[in-house]
């Protein structure tokens, strides 16, 4: 049976880490009111930090160093831009932000290919003629037990590409709306949900009664406890966890301090009986560049 936890992550260590104001206008998590401009030398320390407690869990880390020009304040966040799938398929993703496409540089794709080579490559990014975005696995949720991948539409989640990059890869479609307190569509699936082996965090609440029974229903796998959470939590990144597994085959849950702090004590008793908790400080990160955790980590899959 295919595994849902990878054990090998690749990550990408900024060189001009920053709020990103092309991106602020579908992303309400980035913060402007932080008064310090050493954003960069702070993120560059929890990057270091998350890759030295991934290590020492015997956690397989490929980092790929980024170059200081173009600016690329958002580089932290790889897995929007390049998915790293099941039987050595490398899946380029198109992205809505301009200078978010500047991730996707001949430098680390040669990187790639020197230290990940691909079986066979599957590039999407041509999408961005037409200003469509299917942004990895921020966008896309990724069953593996299922065989199910969920997304929540936004504009930087479009469905016909979601249709057609779930169908060649295989997976069955799962495709929804999910709005925050305001009305307006979360930019990133991966924010209001994940999908672990025992565990699948969800903010129901966010979901319209009209499908979010179908949402939990395809959810369900033996032995998988879902586990609702609300807006104010998902406000606080708990719904940006990702489910590794180590050198050992022990199963480890990638969560940031800001989304554990934020959940009460039945919910963290169900992700410990999922899995040892690795918890992330990166609040720098998580404030300024609108994402956590699950971001910086893209899943290598062999």
């Amino acid at each position: 049976m295919m595994k849902q936890a990878c054990n090998r992550v690749f990550m990408v260590r900024p060189a001009a880490f920053g709020f990103n104001p092309e991106t602020a206008e579908t992303n309400a998590f980035q913060q402007t009111d932080l008064a310090d401009d050493n954003f960069c030398e702070k993120a560059l320390e929890e990057f270091d930090l998350l890759v030295y407690q991934l290590k020492q869990e015997g956690i397989d880390v490929l980092i790929y160093q980024d170059t200081q020009l173009p600016e690329k304040p958002d580089a932290v966040f790889p897995n929007n831009w390049v998915g790293i799938h099941d039987q050595g398929i490398r899946v380029y993703y198109p992205m809505l932000a301009k200078n978010r496409r500047l991730e996707r540089s001949p430098e680390v794709i040669s990187f790639l290919d020197a230290h990940l080579p691909a079986k066979q490559v599957r590039d999407y990014s041509n999408f961005e003629l037409q200003n469509l975005a299917m942004e990895g696995t921020g966008s896309l949720i990724f069953d593996h037990l299922n065989k199910r991948v969920f997304a929540s539409k936004s504009p930087r989640t479009q469905p016909e590409i979601m249709l057609q990059i779930v169908n060649d890869l295989g997976y069955e479609p799962i495709l929804f709306d999910a709005f925050d307190a305001n009305g307006h569509a979360y930019y990133h699936t991966n924010v209001i949900l994940s999908i672990g082996t025992k565990y699948a965090l969800v903010c129901a609440e966010a979901i319209p009664e009209s499908e979010c029974e179908k949402v939990l229903e395809s959810l369900k796998f033996p032995c998988r406890t879902i586990i609702p959470i609300n807006r104010q939590q998902v406000n606080a990144f708990a719904g940006n966890v990702l489910e590794v597994s180590n050198s050992d085959d022990e199963t480890l849950i990638v969560i940031s301090r800001t989304a554990i702090d934020s959940l009460h004590d039945e919910q963290i008793a169900v992700l410990q009986r999922s899995g040892l908790l690795l918890i992330a400080d990166i609040p720098v990160i998580e404030k300024v560049g609108g994402g956590s955790v699950r971001c910086m980590l893209a899943e290598i899959r062999e």
